[in-house]
């Protein structure tokens, strides 16, 4: 329903989950993150202090449980509703606590969010190495909303991304692709070079990204 711009019902929604959760003795944000989502929703209503509440509940539940992913998600929503600096300083730890996590769908949305915060601080060059990286792990994990997102904060930076991967072999392009694939028969440089017509210098750029 937030999705959708539906703020009240999903609001509404949301704390009823709550309600139904605390009856069967419920508080770990890991296994119903009600307070997060009705914190974004009041925030998008303009209820900037009842947001950062229920955020900073659902931080403080988290942390007392110790699961990572609920507290880097607690941390990212906190981010969201909270004013600079305070916002950059909650997805920095946000991030910090992802990556040693296994879950790397909710590092990409930190990691934009944070790219984000950071291109309107005018930091550009961190705020493009977030946003680019964010871009390839949300693209390897199939959220092609958090790969648009990134996209567009990148393009309003200046830049133009031509490829969602930045590692590994969906990164190549298809020149690159066929100078590591003849590298990996064990052709030598020169010879690569005399296969596809190119020069031994070209074929040195390709291996070397």
């Amino acid at each position: 329903m937030a999705a959708q711009g539906r703020y009240e019902a999903a609001l509404e929604a949301a704390v009823e989950t709550g309600k139904r959760f605390a009856v069967h003795n419920g508080g770990n944000p890991a296994l119903v993150a009600w307070r997060s989502q009705a914190a974004l929703c009041l925030h998008a209503l303009g209820d900037t202090a009842a947001a950062q509440a229920y955020a900073h509940e659902e931080l403080e539940l988290a942390e007392r449980w110790g699961a990572p992913y609920a507290i880097g998600h607690a941390l990212r929503v906190a981010g969201l509703v909270s004013p600079m600096p305070d916002a950059v300083k909650l997805l920095e730890r946000s991030v910090e606590v992802l990556r040693a996590s296994p879950a790397r769908l909710e590092l990409a949305y930190a990691l934009v969010d944070l790219g984000t915060r950071r291109r309107r601080q005018g930091q550009t060059a961190m705020a493009r190495s977030l946003l680019q990286e964010g871009m390839d792990l949300a693209q390897r994990c199939g959220a092609d909303p958090v790969v648009k997102e990134a996209r567009s904060e990148l393009r309003a930076l200046g830049a133009r991304p031509r490829r969602s991967y930045l590692t590994g072999p969906e990164a190549l392009t298809p020149s690159e692709t066929r100078v590591a694939g003849l590298a990996a028969t064990g052709l030598t440089n020169r010879q690569i070079a005399q296969r596809l017509y190119v020069t031994v210098k070209t074929v040195e750029v390709h291996l070397s990204n």
